[in-house]
């Protein structure tokens, strides 16, 4: 399953690649900076680099945490990455049907993303699907005024 999922992944472009920013690098800070000042697009960079390790030390509760950050501003693939991670606990106490919500709402925005769902689908109860489409369309994007990070 794990394969499949990272094939999809790969498929749709969206395959947690390595990008060329190191944590001491110039484009590094700035990545870091714009998320937090809410860049979704930034927050998902930096969550591609925490996942993978790459420039920065591995780090899954970091990747879900800026995922997070641009999931909840709607951006799809990480919306669907936070569905496999959930889906394996990567980051993240594994939850079939929070993964299911957002496989989701990712599918909603990329028909592609079907395959996941649908093996979703397979795993969870008429009930788990009604309470993950449930959560699904109670889903309100923030904004990036709300998606900037506090710090103290």
């Amino acid at each position: 399953m794990r394969v499949k999922l990272l094939a999809v992944l790969m498929a749709l472009g969206l395959a947690l690649s390595p990008l060329s920013i190191s944590a001491q690098t110039p484009d590094f800070k700035a990545t870091q900076a714009a998320a937090d000042q809410g860049d979704a697009e930034a927050q998902y960079s930096l969550g591609q680099l925490y996942y993978n390790g790459e420039g920065v030390a591995k780090n899954d509760v970091m990747a879900f945490k800026y995922y997070q950050l641009a999931a909840d501003q709607g951006d799809a693939g990480a919306q669907y990455i936070l569905g496999i991670m959930y889906a394996r606990g990567d980051g993240v106490a594994k939850n079939d049907v929070i993964a299911y919500k957002w496989a989701l709402l990712a599918q909603a925005q990329v028909s592609q993303i079907k395959e996941l769902v649908d093996a979703l689908e397979l795993k969870l109860t008429p009930e788990q699907r009604a309470q993950g489409k449930a959560l699904a369309d109670a889903f309100k994007p923030k904004t990036r005024e709300e998606s900037k990070v506090l710090t103290d």
